[in-house]
């Protein structure tokens, strides 16, 4: 165990220094040791991604999925099914999400990111379930309010997302809006593509 977090702590220095060949074969050895390290499967499907191997990156992120369908590495969930639907795993993403415990603190952080990313893959009742069962866990939080004017927009009831996006920019305004995101990448990645098209996929599989 100490091994892999001394491995981890090295490899993150060479990143940060852009030294990506040093990173890599501690990021390789850390999953020879464990296998279901989820930072390290998406670290290396980054690496191989930059490296211009497609399918190696791709099986990173789908052993991630797996691993976190084990119950490893929930901590990590929205940033596995991010990965995941820049892959156009839309339908793995989702199996991610809705086999999660929802009650986690993990899942409630990450909420935001994945009620949307729930609406990207065209997931929209399950993404309005996943809201649904946000409110009294994460009440007030604009961005599922924003995620949710969004799912009622592509359902056609432009009332109810016109009353949700209101409400969204109201508990955004002022210091909080600057605030919104500023500390919390789950909140930025939560907020980008607002207002794109969950068909919008932006993999390439070349």
């Amino acid at each position: 165990m100490q091994a892999v977090i001394e491995a981890w702590r090295q490899a993150q220095q060479h990143e940060a220094a852009g030294a990506w060949m040093q990173a890599r074969p501690l990021y390789e050895a850390i999953l020879d040791a464990e296998p279901d390290h989820v930072p390290a499967r998406l670290r290396m499907s980054r690496l191989e991604q930059a490296a211009g191997r497609y399918r190696p990156s791709r099986a990173h992120a789908l052993h991630a999925a797996a691993a976190m369908r084990r119950g490893v590495g929930l901590r990590h969930v929205g940033h596995v099914t991010v990965r995941l639907l820049e892959f156009a795993e839309e339908n793995e993403a989702v199996a991610v999400i809705l086999a999660a415990d929802w009650r986690e603190p993990d899942v409630v952080r990450h909420s935001p990111a994945l009620a949307q990313h729930l609406w990207l893959a065209g997931r929209y009742e399950d993404a309005l379930r996943l809201l649904d069962a946000m409110e009294s866990r994460a009440p007030g939080h604009p961005l599922l309010r924003l995620t949710r004017a969004n799912v009622m927009r592509y359902l056609g009831d432009a009332t109810a997302a016109e009353r949700d996006y209101e409400t969204s920019y109201r508990r955004c305004a002022g210091p909080g809006r600057r605030a919104l995101g500023a500390g919390d990448p789950l909140a930025r990645a939560a907020a980008v593509g607002a207002g794109a098209a969950p068909a919008a996929r932006t993999a390439s599989r070349g």
